[in-house]
């Protein structure tokens, strides 16, 4: 199992590393992903706001993963808020990894906005 930074534009965000996991945060301070890879699936963790701001990290870490990454867990247990670019980011993932995607530990008010959009049930919850 590797732990990585997620590469993005150096005008977008910053890289930190604490307890030797290397994260990546956008300038606002409003979203931090971690990735892990672990053989052929890969887990984002998202915490703090996805939101138009922070949807372009997203986009980044997606199109970053690599080509025998078969599966993507996105833990969602430090989500604050989502937006309608967050859930864009979403759906590109559940395209891309063609279907191939767990959204785990959604509270309860974002899982309503998941619901209010019908994604709930094309996208595997946990």
């Amino acid at each position: 199992m590797t732990k990585s930074l997620i590469q993005c534009a150096p005008t977008t965000c910053r890289r930190a590393k604490r307890g030797g996991v290397t994260l990546l945060r956008n300038k606002e301070d409003n979203m931090e992903i971690t990735k892990t890879i672990n053989e052929s699936e890969a887990t984002l963790s998202v915490e703090g706001w996805l939101d138009t701001q922070a949807a372009p990290q997203m986009k980044e870490a997606l199109d970053g993963l690599e080509s025998d990454i078969t599966s993507l867990i996105l833990d969602f247990k430090g989500l604050e808020y989502i937006s309608s670019s967050g859930i864009r980011e979403v759906v590109s993932a559940y395209k891309k990894m063609d279907g191939a995607v767990v959204v785990k530990n959604v509270s309860p008010g974002i899982m309503s906005t998941f619901k209010a959009t019908g994604l709930d049930k094309k996208i595997r919850f946990e």
